[in-house]
């Protein structure tokens, strides 16, 4: 959705490790660590990702894993259809305010 940096030097933004996209993803399937495994694929693992971030530690200030699901169908056991949403945490927020709101 947005490709940013986490600093303002010229030289910096050049360097991968100074480098951000934020992303929507749609999993597939329900198979466990689909999207970090994939990210990390495709040598894109997601912020602070503890099993499969590489070399790179915690970054942009989150302690934390920086996945978010804003969304989640499934079917209840009687065979209805159930969504749960939940707003962006307060971490999320300020990522965003800091990085990807300011441009």
């Amino acid at each position: 959705m947005k490709k940013f940096t986490d600093t303002e030097d010229e030289i910096k933004k050049k360097d991968v490790s100074h480098q951000y996209t934020y992303v929507e993803v749609y999993p597939k399937t329900g198979r466990t660590h689909q999207i970090r495994v994939h990210m990390r694929y495709i040598n894109h693992p997601v912020v602070s990702d503890p099993l499969y971030r590489g070399e790179k530690d915690l970054a942009l200030g989150m302690k934390r894993l920086a996945l978010h699901a804003c969304s989640v169908t499934f079917y209840l056991p009687g065979g209805e259809l159930k969504t749960v949403e939940s707003p962006l945490p307060a971490d999320f927020k300020k990522v965003v305010k800091t990085y990807i709101d300011k441009k």
